[in-house]
């Protein structure tokens, strides 16, 4: 896994030399203007400090890609009115601030598109209003006037009927340049059979559905079978049962973020798991996993001693950690009197002589929000290494930006959002690398270089998303999901 740590100062010899012999000034910023109205777009050049720089925006979106060092970038102004602030941090955390303002400079209404549920409220919200404003519904859901303490806009309450439906606004002297408002109603989200009973036998025709919400649909698996999707829209799923059965939880997401959860429950034989294993040496650890059959299970160690038992966290697997190189045979039974037995090859080391084995092994995910700076990963390399181990940094940075280069372990600060691969080489010239992705949204964070998510990327952002407390909101997700099935 990767291990996240505050970033400390660190300075080299060279940068004691560099900060003794030179005064840096405070960073400052230029703004091309700072006022502007909805849309448009300001340049932001940084001078002083220390490059390379930062950008945060209160509101609006930064483009700050345009150079190496991020001396130069482009900030869209949000379609709001207000006063809002730029940040700019320099590499030694310097931060400083500058204020722009934006106005409303055409007749519009936010928000433009909407999902609602039958009979739902909500508050369109009007900008830039210069006469009386005139508001046609197509006699469909209902709606009234906001209070003027409220500001201007209307307050609007949706049909019982599921369907798509427009609210036109315009103005009186400008009948022309009117707005329209989309309203997706939807039913609630709904799993045609919420409890689904199988053999384990069963290998085609185990359909799974859902109704209602709103399409496309993510399906995650409770980690026993296998779903495949059928259908464009994903409201339908092949179930196919695997290797561990018993009961599992299947969870279904639309595109509002609502979810729904279906029960399939998996009979069959007892067997346990893995049926055949080898593992090497350097890393034993081995969970056997009972099910099927009848419980409460027993699960006997080997016979011949070379392991040791970890704790347990359930009534039906054995975890055990071997110790020595050998053939070993884990054997199971049930309450029926049925048996299984499980195989394990333990290898010596070296056991993989083509590459260094990584700790993180996988690449490294890091989304940033705008007013953070990346934070700084620990990397090791894991197992046995000829002689010294050195790091090398692939991408746009440098051996500065490790804690140190010599090593099985070290501490990498990325220097700005990127793509970055960490290599670690041994004096025999093994080498392993580390794939490391930071940005500041989903797309140009699973995308990578080339623009595009193979479906283990995917997988990868849906079980990040899923998990408690993830980085952004479930629109930006969303925007990723449909990059995703784009390019498919």
């Amino acid at each position: 896994m990767a291990f996240f740590i505050k970033r400390q100062n660190i300075l080299t010899v060279f940068g004691l030399w560099f900060l003794s012999n030179t005064v840096l000034a405070i960073p400052t910023i230029q703004l091309s203007t700072n006022t502007v109205t909805g849309g448009e777009n300001i340049t932001l050049t940084a001078t002083g400090g220390l490059p390379p720089y930062l950008w945060f925006t209160e509101a609006g979106d930064l483009d700050q890609t345009l150079d190496d060092t991020g001396s130069t970038a482009i900030l869209t102004a949000p379609q709001v009115a207000g006063d809002f602030s730029i940040t700019l941090r320099d590499s030694e955390g310097i931060q400083t601030k500058a204020e722009f303002h934006v106005s409303w400079q055409h007749f519009s209404v936010t928000p433009e598109y909407v999902y609602m549920e039958p009979g739902q409220t909500i508050t369109f919200g009007l900008h830039g209003v210069t006469s009386e404003v005139q508001v046609i519904d197509e006699n469909v859901g209902s709606w009234t006037w906001l209070p003027e303490t409220e500001g201007q806009g209307i307050r609007y309450t949706a049909p019982e009927k599921p369907g798509f439906y427009a609210i036109h606004f315009s103005q009186k002297n400008d009948p022309s340049g009117g707005r329209i408002a989309y309203a997706k109603v939807y039913t609630p989200l709904k799993a045609v059979e919420p409890d689904v009973y199988l053999e384990d036998y069963q290998k085609i025709g185990n359909f799974l559905q859902v109704k209602g919400g709103v399409p496309p649909y993510l399906w995650i698996e409770g980690g026993k079978g296998q779903l495949e999707p059928q259908g464009t829209e994903r409201d339908q799923m092949r179930y196919i049962p695997g290797e561990i059965i018993g009961p599992e939880i299947i969870t279904v997401y639309d595109s509002t973020g609502n979810s729904v959860e279906i029960q399939v429950t998996v009979k069959g034989n007892f067997r346990v798991s893995p049926r055949q294993h080898s593992v090497c040496l350097e890393d034993t650890t081995v969970k056997f996993q009972a099910s099927g059959g009848e419980p409460p299970y027993r699960l006997e160690p080997p016979s011949q001693g070379g392991w040791q038992i970890l704790p347990k966290t359930d009534n039906d697997s054995l975890t055990l950690q071997f110790t020595q190189t050998g053939f070993f045979e884990l054997v199971g039974s049930d309450q029926a009197g049925q048996t299984a037995i499980a195989k394990v090859t333990v290898d010596p080391p070296p056991c993989n002589e083509g590459s260094l084995n990584l700790e993180p092994a996988g690449p490294v995910y890091q989304y940033v929000h705008p007013d953070n700076f990346p934070n700084s990963i620990m990397a090791s390399v894991k197992g046995a290494a000829s002689g010294q181990v050195e790091w090398i940094c692939q991408g746009a940075c440098t051996q500065q930006d490790f804690q140190q280069t010599k090593g099985k372990l070290t501490t990498f600060y990325p220097p700005a959002t990127g793509h970055y691969e960490l290599a670690a080489e041994d004096n025999s010239g093994r080498r392993g690398i580390l794939e490391i992705h930071i940005a500041r949204d989903l797309i140009s964070l699973y995308a990578g270089f080339d623009n595009k998510i193979d479906p283990s990327e995917m997988q990868t952002a849906l079980d990040a998303f899923f998990a408690l407390g993830f980085c952004c909101a479930d629109t930006e997700f969303y925007y990723l999901v449909e990059h995703f099935m784009q390019n498919q």
